[in-house]
C-alpha cells in the first residue's frame, strides 16, 4: 500500500513538472512566431501600432 501511495505521488510530481514545461514552451514558441511575423511589418505598420503596444501585447496577450 505504501508503494502504491509513493508511486501516486511520484506520477503527480511529474505531471506538475510536464505540464509546467509544455506551458512554458508553448508560450515560449508564440512568442517566437509574433516577434517573426512583427519583423515583417512595413514602417507604416509599425507606426500605426506603436513599439510600446506591440511590447505590451507580445509579453501579457500571451502569457
Amino acid at each position: 500500500m505504501l508503494l502504491l501511495v509513493l508511486f501516486g505521488g511520484f506520477c503527480g510530481s511529474m505531471n506538475n513538472v510536464f505540464v509546467h514545461w509544455l506551458v512554458q514552451n508553448t508560450g515560449n514558441e508564440m512568442r517566437k512566431d509574433c516577434f517573426k511575423r512583427i519583423m515583417e511589418f512595413s514602417f507604416p505598420q509599425m507606426d500605426r501600432f506603436g513599439t510600446g503596444s506591440l511590447v505590451t501585447r507580445v509579453t501579457n496577450d500571451i502569457t
